[in-house]
């Protein structure tokens, strides 16, 4: 019950959450076969069940609007990685693009030329938004079609382009700032919204303490922090992801099999990061706040390791019957 209660505040509070649990849900049931596997199945279905309702039905009733109802479009945010691959594809080896495929960008694309992906390689925001979302709605598979075409042709490009996108994530050499995904990696000026949307919720920045302010504004839009001893290295995201690789091999190696559900949360977490728009802190802070987890997966006992028990059996003495005593 603890189990699905925390799950389904896992999903109302970060719509990813639902797919992380979905990557666990794969590993969930032949990991814990000694659970009775009906039981199992709607402790762990059930959150997803409620979620659905909720945000469904529930939402609807209480007039909650879905990002499209704003100027959010879900498929736009769904394809940032694609788009990005598209765009370089396009850009690099044109020739690979027949003349029903040249159409077919046009068709899904309200402008298939893509002219700032080289400018800024490393975040999707405006290639993202290009996207017709009406004309994907109405042929999802026609847009699946022309995406697995243009891999098939040119595959390394595509590769690069996801590589290029994700870079931030996992390679903990990043440098910032960096021009070739134009947003600070980590924010600190505040937006101004209005300009974008008179629908959006403004707020300023009234410090208290300007001068603080104004040091701390640049240290993290210049990337200051960058330069700082160990601070630097705890806030790159690919630390983290070479810590969990660390963890998740060590858990082979010592065959600490009851750590695959947590890591495999992890990794499903991890994984709607690399298919995100561009790599900010913020979106990778949830993974960084796990680190005491996996640091307890590391510090504790193997499966199966006899030294489990000392603690509980302190000791243990045999009479000439054989027969334990003393426990």
């Amino acid at each position: 019950i603890g189990l699905a209660v925390s799950a389904l505040c896992l999903f109302l509070l970060r719509n990813n959450g639902i797919y992380a649990f979905a990557v666990m849900l794969v590993l969930a049931i032949p990991v814990l076969a000694h659970f009775k596997r009906l039981g199992l199945g709607v402790v762990l279905l059930v959150p997803v069940a409620l979620y659905c309702l909720i945000s469904g039905p529930v939402y609807s009733l209480m007039g909650v609007q879905p990002g499209a109802a704003v100027g959010i479009s879900s498929a736009r945010e769904m394809l940032s990685v694609p788009s990005q691959q598209i765009a370089r594809v396009s850009l690099a080896n044109p020739d690979a693009l027949s003349p029903e495929e040249w159409q077919l960008l046009d068709k899904y694309y309200l402008d298939e030329s893509f002219d700032y992906y080289w400018v800024n390689p490393s975040i999707s925001d405006l290639q993202k938004a290009e996207i017709d979302s009406n004309e994907i709605t109405k042929d999802p598979l026609g847009y699946i079609r022309l995406y697995c075409s243009l891999g098939i042709k040119d595959p390394g490009n595509y590769i690069e382009a996801f590589l290029m996108n994700s870079l931030g994530f996992w390679y903990p050499g990043k440098q910032y700032p960096d021009p070739r995904m134009y947003h600070p990696y980590i924010e600190y000026s505040m937006l101004d919204a209005k300009a974008y949307n008179e629908k959006y919720i403004e707020i300023k920045r009234q410090s208290l303490a300007p001068t603080i302010n104004e040091w701390l504004e640049g240290y993290f839009s210049n990337a200051e922090y960058s330069k700082t001893p160990l601070l630097g290295t705890m806030l790159n995201c690919g630390t983290w992801f070479f810590a969990y690789v660390f963890v998740a091999f060590y858990s082979v190696y010592r065959k600490k099999w009851n750590a695959v559900l947590p890591l495999a949360l992890l990794a499903g977490l991890y994984i709607t990061f690399l298919l995100s728009p561009v790599c900010l802190f913020r979106y990778a802070f949830p993974f960084v706040s796990c680190a005491p987890i996996m640091l307890a997966i590391v510090l504790s006992r193997a499966d199966g390791d006899p030294r489990r028990d000392c603690d509980r059996v302190e000791s243990i003495g045999d009479d000439d019957s054989g027969i334990p005593h003393g426990v």
